[in-house]
């Protein structure tokens, strides 16, 4: 299950990630989640949600289901 959840775009649209991989991949997230999980969304405006999905470990043929599911890479199916 997702234990973060962001609102990415212009729209903010929301989508849920795993905070372990996100830390794995940006050492600002490693720096941010290293205190603690924020307990409300995080915005983030200036990315769009197909790249945010690419950088945390979701591709086009990958499960994406906004906040309902969580995004999930296919290696954790």
């Amino acid at each position: 299950n997702c234990d973060v959840i962001f609102e990415i775009g212009m729209d903010f649209e929301r989508m849920g990630a795993h905070s372990t991989i996100l830390m794995a991949r940006s050492s600002v997230f490693f720096a941010e989640f290293a205190q603690g999980l924020p307990d409300k969304e995080i915005q983030i405006a200036d990315v769009q949600p197909e790249e945010f999905a690419a950088f945390s470990g979701n591709q086009k043929t990958e499960i994406q289901s906004p906040i309902k599911d969580c995004i999930i890479p296919k290696w954790y199916q």
